[in-house]
């Protein structure tokens, strides 16, 4: 996969070049104060000559921010990831503090997914109340326990570079509205 940044002129307009003819694109553009916006793009019945071939009209934005915290020492937890509909990820920084920007105004809640090794991944629906940002009361983690996995072969050979993926079933989501 190749990413690029690109300066979009007084006009608004930007040019993506070099592009494969049968290749899809996914360009995604962030303003400040506005919602991020994102499309796939792809060459069918569009001319590779027309700068405004991909056309993006950005809604007004708003930011969270907010802490993440341990639930049992109330300190906040340093590299926690928060994502709104995994468009928008950020990282906590010192303290458990985090900012999501350019979150669609539109939106009446933000679902939100948090997660840290070693702790208990969490859900979080936020009310979207209105105003541009909105600072939310902590969101608490609750540290997890350790599950060591073995992979073996019928003949009882560790299996190396096997691919695990693990899903809480029974998983209680975070409302905002909870506390």
């Amino acid at each position: 996969t190749h990413s690029s940044l690109f300066d979009v002129s007084h006009m608004g307009r930007f040019l993506i070049e070099g592009i494969p003819r049968s290749a899809r694109l996914m360009v995604r553009v962030r303003a400040a104060g506005l919602a991020l916006g994102s499309k796939v793009f792809g060459w069918r019945g569009a001319a590779a000559e027309d700068p405004l071939a991909l056309r993006f009209e950005l809604e007004p934005g708003v930011a969270l921010e907010g802490t993440v915290v341990d639930e049992e020492t109330g300190e906040g937890i340093e590299g926690a990831q928060v994502s709104f509909e995994r468009q928008n990820r950020v990282q906590s920084g010192q303290k458990g503090a985090f900012r999501l920007d350019h979150l669609p105004a539109a939106e009446p809640r933000f679902p939100l997914a948090l997660y840290k090794r070693g702790f208990v991944p969490k859900d979080a629906n936020v009310e979207n109340d209105g105003p541009a940002v909105r600072r939310l009361d902590p969101i608490r983690l609750s540290r997890g326990i350790a599950l060591p996995v073995m992979v073996r072969d019928a003949s009882g050979k560790p299996v190396a570079g096997a691919e695990v993926t693990a899903r809480l079933l029974n998983a209680v989501p975070y409302s905002a509205a909870d506390e």
